[in-house]
């Protein structure tokens, strides 16, 4: 639906769950219509705040404009860079951050079209998360994925696709190790769920998971860990991309085994968090997870605390926000009186 009133009901719920209490405004650009606040208040808002994040790229309007620091971060390494996110509007921002830690790294041929891509791991909050009690051996390993999301992209003659064409170099795994697995999967279709259900997996709607917080913890916290590949793009470029779910798992004390994306130039891996190329990478660190599985809890623990939560990830960003020269704005008040959110 396009209708957004459910959505701003449900994000107002979730901030005020944590004790936070700030308006929350939808722009119906194509509509000409807006939500929780009028256009000159919203433009009130955005020409009196000290920096303006934009997470993911999806969503821009010239009145951003106003902002006195306008941060991109890059959730989706090599698509961001070449115009599937913030695409003809990459000169808007001052700094610029990314889940793609090896961008610029002479391992990564992602390009950095000229830009300084500030490297940041996803934050997470491990005090807002506790595992489930009980014996692990008895839970799954788990994730939740979009089988295609929003497709391949082509660059210098070569097809960077999602996480479909990993799942399926990994769909017999589960005929290599005893360890069950569950994916919470959207998008895959009844050809793609019967087949891996017939090679061992457990398959579930994703929308059973994510529909509520309470659900998506629930699920996290009722795994043994998390098992997932990365998208395809993120994979072949090298590129050090960290996924924003796998820190919930680490903060919940849960170890992960996670593809490799090249990202232990960055992070310390073999403990909490493990990763693997190949088939038979992946059943070893399976395997490791079941025989150390509590060494292992532990270091995801301490990984979430010291490399991932927002104690830690906050400041950096910030200091290096504060610390960059701003670029001048380019729309006036008198602009945005014509050009009011729509």
């Amino acid at each position: 639906s396009s209708d957004p009133p459910f959505g701003l009901e449900s994000v107002r719920k979730l901030f005020a769950s944590f004790g936070v209490d700030f308006p929350i405004y939808y722009v119906d650009m194509e509509n000409d219509k807006t939500y929780g606040g009028e256009p000159s208040e919203i433009e009130d808002v955005l020409r009196s705040c000290d920096v303006w994040i934009n997470v993911g790229g999806v969503c821009t309007m010239p009145q951003f404009e106003l902002c006195k620091r306008r941060v991109l971060v890059d959730m989706d390494p090599l698509f961001t860079q070449l115009g599937q996110f913030a695409g003809g509007h990459l000169n808007l921002y001052d700094v610029y951050f990314t889940y793609g830690t090896n961008i610029g790294r002479a391992e990564c041929p992602i390009p950095t079209n000229g830009i300084d891509w500030h490297p940041l791991f996803p934050p997470v909050v491990p005090d807002v998360w506790q595992a489930a009690e009980g014996d692990s051996s008895t839970r799954d390993l788990t994730t939740t994925a979009s089988w295609t999301s929003y497709g391949a992209i082509e660059w210098e003659g070569r097809s960077y696709g999602q996480k479909d064409q990993e799942f399926l170099r990994f769909i017999d795994l589960p005929q290599h190790c005893e360890q069950k697995i569950s994916l919470a999967l959207s998008g895959e279709g009844q050809a793609i769920r019967e087949k891996f259900r017939s090679r061992g997996w457990t398959i579930i709607p994703a929308d059973t998971v994510s529909n509520t917080l309470e659900s998506y913890m629930g699920f996290i916290t009722g795994s043994a860990g998390e098992f997932s590949v990365a998208k395809n793009a993120y994979v072949a470029t090298r590129s050090g991309w960290f996924s924003d779910r796998s820190v919930c798992y680490l903060a919940a004390g849960l170890p992960i085994v996670i593809q490799d994306t090249g990202v232990g130039s960055t992070v310390e891996t073999g403990e909490g968090i493990l990763t693997f190329c190949d088939m038979d990478e992946a059943r070893d660190a399976i395997l490791s997870l079941q025989h150390n599985y509590q060494k292992h809890s532990e270091r995801a623990r301490e990984l979430a605390y010291d490399v991932f939560s927002t104690d830690v990830t906050f400041p950096t960003m910030l200091d290096t926000i504060m610390a960059t020269t701003t670029k001048p704005r380019t729309v006036s008040a008198s602009e945005t009186e014509e050009q009011r959110p729509g």
